[in-house]
C-alpha cells in the first residue's frame, strides 16, 4: 500500500442497519490513499459483527468498546491511531459520494494556509431515496466567525489537517452534543477554513434516535456551554447567561 494520505474515521453505535453501506462509501474512494478506521462504542445491536466482515480489506482497521465511551472520547480514540496526514470523519450512518475525498485533500494539498476544507451535503431520512435528498448547501468559509454554532459545518463534509486536531488536543468530551462545534471554534482560531462550493459530496442521514436529533432544550443548553467557553477563551472574560 502506498503512504496513506487521509485516516477516515468512523464511529459507530448501534448501527448495524446502516453501516455496511457507509463502509462501502469510504472504500468506493478513487484517486487518493486512505486507511478506514472503525470503533464500535458499545453497540448493543449487531454493530461489531457487521465491521468485522470488513476486516479482510487491508485499508480497513477497527477497534471494540465492551461499554459506551461516548463520542469525543471515541473519535479521539481513532485520531490518534491515525497514520493519515489528514482526518476525514464519515459518521456510521452516513455516506460519502464519489470524489468526496479526492476533491477535499486537492484544497489542503495546494494551500497551506487552510486546515479544515468542508463541502456540501444532502439529507435523508432512515427510509428516504437517495435520488430525492434534501440539499444543505454551506456558506463560504469562516476564520474568527461565531457563526459556526448554526451547524453550518457538520464533522462528515469536513477534512482537516491531522497536526492541527491534536495541536488543540481533539474533542472535548464535555460539550457531548455540540463537540465538534466548539472543535471547529478552537480550530478557527489557528488556522482558515475553505468551503467547496457545487455538488454535495456527502450525504448526512436523519435518524430519530441518533446524537444530533436531540431536544432543542438539549441542543440550546450544549449550544450555550460552547458559546461560554468561546468567550472565556478568547477574550479572557467570565460569562454568563442572563
Amino acid at each position: 500500500m502506498s503512504k496513506i494520505k487521509i485516516s477516515v474515521i468512523m464511529p459507530a453505535y448501534n448501527v448495524a442497519s446502516y453501516i455496511d453501506e457507509a463502509v462501502q462509501s469510504v472504500l468506493k474512494q478513487e484517486g487518493i490513499s486512505f486507511e478506514l478506521l472503525i470503533c464500535d462504542d458499545g453497540s448493543k445491536d449487531d454493530t461489531w459483527d457487521k465491521i468485522q466482515k470488513h476486516l479482510q480489506n487491508p485499508k480497513v482497521r477497527a477497534w471494540h468498546f465492551p461499554k459506551n465511551r461516548g463520542d469525543a472520547r471515541t473519535r479521539n480514540f481513532l485520531i490518534a491511531r491515525a497514520k493519515g496526514k489528514y482526518i476525514s470523519c464519515c459518521d456510521a450512518d452516513d455516506l460519502f459520494l464519489a470524489g468526496h475525498l479526492k476533491s477535499l485533500v486537492q484544497v489542503l494539498e495546494r494551500n497551506r494556509r487552510i486546515g479544515v476544507v468542508y463541502t456540501n451535503m444532502v439529507e435523508i431520512d432512515q427510509t428516504h431515496p437517495l435520488k430525492k435528498p434534501r440539499l444543505l448547501y454551506r456558506r463560504p468559509g469562516h476564520v474568527r466567525t461565531w457563526d459556526l454554532i448554526d451547524g453550518s459545518i457538520s464533522n462528515g463534509a469536513t477534512l482537516i489537517r491531522r497536526d492541527l486536531i491534536r495541536k488543540i488536543g481533539g474533542y472535548k468530551k464535555k460539550f457531548h452534543l455540540y463537540a465538534d462545534i466548539d472543535l471547529f471554534f478552537r480550530l478557527s482560531e489557528i488556522t482558515q477554513f475553505h468551503h467547496v462550493s457545487g455538488k454535495p459530496l456527502y450525504v448526512y442521514r436523519r435518524r430519530p434516535d441518533s446524537l444530533s436529533n436531540q431536544s432543542e432544550r438539549r441542543r440550546i443548553l450544549f449550544g450555550r456551554k460552547v458559546l461560554t467557553d468561546a468567550i472565556q477563551r478568547r477574550y479572557q472574560v467570565q460569562f454568563r447567561w442572563s
